[in-house]
C-alpha cells in the first residue's frame, strides 16, 4: 500500500508540472492568438504524440509522452520558413520572367498577322495576355497570404509581448494560487492560538485569537522582513517589543517580553531558547485581505526564487542540493504527503518558480528570445540573422537539457531521491 501510495503522489506530482507548463503555453497561445499569429501546434510534453486532434483553425492540438514541458509552435519561427519564403521570391521571378517571354511572344505573333485579321487577333492576344496576368497574380496573392499570420513577419513589439505571456501567465496563476491559499489555511500572518499561564508576565496584554501583523514597526513578510519567529528572534530575550495586533477588527499595539532559558534537547546537550508564551497558528484570511495580500504573497515567492538563483549563482548553495526533473517530482511527491496545506503552498511556490526561470536571459528560454527581440525593436533590425540566432537558442537548449540531467545524477548520487 505504501509503494502505489507512493507512486499515486508521483503521478500527483507530474500532473501538477504538467499545469503549470499548461498555463506556461496557453498563455503563448492567447496572446498569438489575440495578436493575430498563425498557430500551428500546442503541446503538452515532447516526443512521441499519444493523442493529437486538429481544430477548425487547423492547429494541432498534442499531448506527448515525455510530459515534463511543451511548446505553443508557430508558423515561421525557424530558417526553414525563411528558406521558403526565398523559394517563394525566386518562384516569382521566374513566373514574371515566363509572364514577359510569353507576351513577346504573342506580340511577334500579332507582328506576322496578316493586317485583316489584325483586329481578331488583338482581342485574343488581350485575353490571353490577361490570362497569364490573373493567374500569375493570383499564384503571388497566394503565397503573400500564406505568410500574412507567420511569426517573423510579426512586428518585433508584438513577438516581445508573445514571448512574455508565458512569463505573465504564470505569474497570474501564482497570484490565483496564492489567493486560495490565504483565504483557506493562511500562510505567513500569525493568529495567537494559545497562552501560557507559566509564561503570563511576558505577554500581559495579549489575548487568543490576536492577530499579529508586525513586530517593533516592521510588519511581518516571509520573503521580505521576515517571519514572526525571525523578527522576535532579532529583538532578542529581557528587551520590550510591540506587536502591531488585529483585535475584534481594530488595530493596537502591545508590549510583549522573551524569555530566555536552557533546555536538554535529544541528544542530551543542552541548549538555550527563546520562550513567548504562546502558540501561533496561520491566520486564514477573508475574501478581501486574501485578494489584497495574494499579489504580494506571489511577489514573495518569485522573490524568494530569485534569491535562491543568486545564492546557485555565487555558490552560496551547493551544486549536490539543486535538484532537476526527477528530483524535483520525488520532493513534490514526498511535501504532498504530509499535507494539504503544503500542496497549497507549493502551488504559487512553483507557478512563481516557472515565471522567474523563464523571464531569466538564458538563449532558449522566453527571456533570451525576448533579448534579440528588445534589441531588433531598439536598433529596428535583428542583431543577427536569424539562422544564427536559432542555432544560439537550439545549442542554449541541448545545454540546458544536459545540466538538468547532470544535476539529477548529482543529487540522486549525493542525497538520494
Amino acid at each position: 500500500m505504501g509503494i502505489l501510495t507512493t507512486i499515486g503522489y508521483v503521478i500527483l506530482a507530474i500532473c501538477v508540472l504538467l499545469l503549470m507548463v499548461l498555463i506556461h503555453e496557453f498563455g503563448h497561445y492567447c496572446v498569438g492568438r489575440w495578436l493575430g499569429f498563425k498557430i500551428t501546434e500546442f503541446s503538452i510534453g515532447f516526443g512521441k504524440a499519444i493523442f493529437s486532434k486538429v481544430n477548425k483553425r487547423g492547429e494541432k492540438i498534442s499531448l506527448r509522452i515525455f510530459p515534463l514541458g511543451g511548446y505553443c509552435a508557430f508558423a515561421g519561427e525557424g530558417d526553414d520558413d525563411e528558406e521558403d519564403k526565398k523559394d517563394d521570391k525566386k518562384d516569382d521571378k521566374k513566373d514574371l520572367e515566363v509572364k514577359e517571354e510569353k507576351t513577346e511572344e504573342i506580340k511577334e505573333d500579332k507582328k506576322e498577322k496578316t493586317k485583316e485579321n489584325n483586329t481578331t487577333k488583338n482581342a485574343q492576344t488581350n485575353d490571353i495576355i490577361k490570362e497569364i496576368n490573373d493567374i500569375t497574380d493570383d499564384k503571388v496573392t497566394k503565397k503573400v497570404e500564406d505568410h500574412t499570420g507567420d511569426f517573423i513577419n510579426q512586428k518585433p513589439w508584438k513577438r516581445l509581448l508573445v514571448y512574455m505571456a508565458g512569463v505573465a501567465f504564470n505569474f497570474l496563476s501564482a497570484i490565483l494560487f496564492s489567493f486560495i491559499l490565504l483565504i483557506s489555511y493562511g500562510y505567513d500572518i500569525p493568529r495567537v492560538k494559545t497562552l501560557d499561564t507559566n509564561y503570563a508576565n511576558l505577554y500581559q496584554d495579549l489575548q487568543e485569537g490576536d492577530i499579529i501583523w508586525g513586530v517593533n514597526g516592521t510588519r511581518i513578510s516571509f520573503a521580505f522582513s521576515g517571519t514572526l519567529s525571525e523578527l522576535l528572534s532579532e529583538a532578542g530575550p529581557d528587551t520590550d517589543i510591540v506587536l502591531d495586533i488585529e483585535r475584534d477588527n481594530q488595530r493596537m499595539e502591545v508590549t510583549i517580553r522573551l524569555a530566555q532559558e536552557t533546555i536538554t534537547n535529544d541528544n542530551g546537550e543542552e541548549e538555550t531558547r527563546l520562550v513567548a508564551g504562546f502558540t501561533t497558528e496561520a491566520y486564514v484570511h477573508n475574501f478581501w485581505e486574501a485578494l489584497g495580500r495574494s499579489f504580494e504573497l506571489a511577489a514573495g515567492f518569485a522573490w524568494v526564487v530569485l534569491k535562491g538563483f543568486w545564492q546557485i549563482i555565487t555558490g552560496q548553495i551547493a551544486f549536490s542540493e539543486l535538484g532537476g526533473s526527477i528530483s524535483t517530482i520525488g520532493m513534490m511527491s514526498e511535501i504532498m504527503q504530509t499535507s494539504f496545506a503544503n500542496f497549497l503552498i507549493l502551488l504559487p511556490l512553483l507557478a512563481a518558480n516557472l515565471a522567474v526561470f523563464n523571464f531569466l536571459p538564458i538563449p532558449a528560454l522566453d527571456g533570451g528570445h525576448a533579448v534579440f527581440t528588445l534589441l531588433e525593436l531598439i536598433f529596428r533590425k535583428p542583431v543577427v540573422s536569424r539562422k544564427v540566432e536559432n542555432y544560439i537558442h537550439f545549442y542554449g537548449l541541448i545545454v540546458l537539457l544536459l545540466f538538468v540531467v547532470i544535476v539529477d545524477i548529482v543529487h540522486i548520487a549525493v542525497v538520494g531521491l
